[in-house]
């Protein structure tokens, strides 16, 4: 029916690790903040301090700084990577072809109804394999009437959208 092409670089990283950047970095400032009142809390009132508090709040921060880092570093790499995914959209499927170093590297035909789930975002609609593999098409490469029949085959809210003849 129709192709388009999302070049997989920093952007597309972030938009697909938003959501777990957003709850890491939270719990890595709790973590932060938590400890810092403990250590003043245990400087003005030596009395108070208790182990169990500083567990509390060091396991947030040591988890939320790994992850915070790790998605960082996944942003980074992704520039390497120098690919290219193309997807050929049909009715009850979509074929991807992944071209890396101007070489395809590999192909796939997947179901729609196999889709773990789908998404749209501002820039994205974002199609999950499972539950952390996405395959991210940039809407910027769809016209219009395709954004909608992709939004149909995806099940996904219909925006309202004037179609020109």
């Amino acid at each position: 029916m129709f192709k388009t092409a999302t070049v997989i670089n920093s952007e597309v990283q972030k938009e697909i690790s938003k959501k777990a950047y957003i709850i890491w970095l939270t719990a890595l400032i709790v973590g932060v903040i938590g400890l810092v009142a403990y250590i003043v809390l245990g400087t003005i009132f030596p009395d108070v301090s208790e182990l169990d508090l500083l567990l509390f709040f060091s396991m947030p921060f040591g988890f939320g700084l790994v992850f915070v880092l790790t998605i960082k570093k996944q942003i980074k790499s992704v520039q390497t990577l120098n690919q290219v995914n193309t997807y050929e959209f049909f009715e009850d499927h979509v074929v991807v072809s992944t071209v890396r170093n101007m070489e395809v590297v590999g192909s796939v035909k997947i179901y729609y109804k196999d889709l773990t789930k789908s998404k749209e975002t501002e820039k994205y609609f974002l199609l999950y394999l499972n539950n952390v593999s996405v395959l991210p098409i940039k809407k910027d490469g769809l016209k219009k009437e395709e954004q909608v029949l992709v939004r149909a085959f995806l099940n996904l809210k219909q925006l309202k959208v004037e179609i020109k003849k």
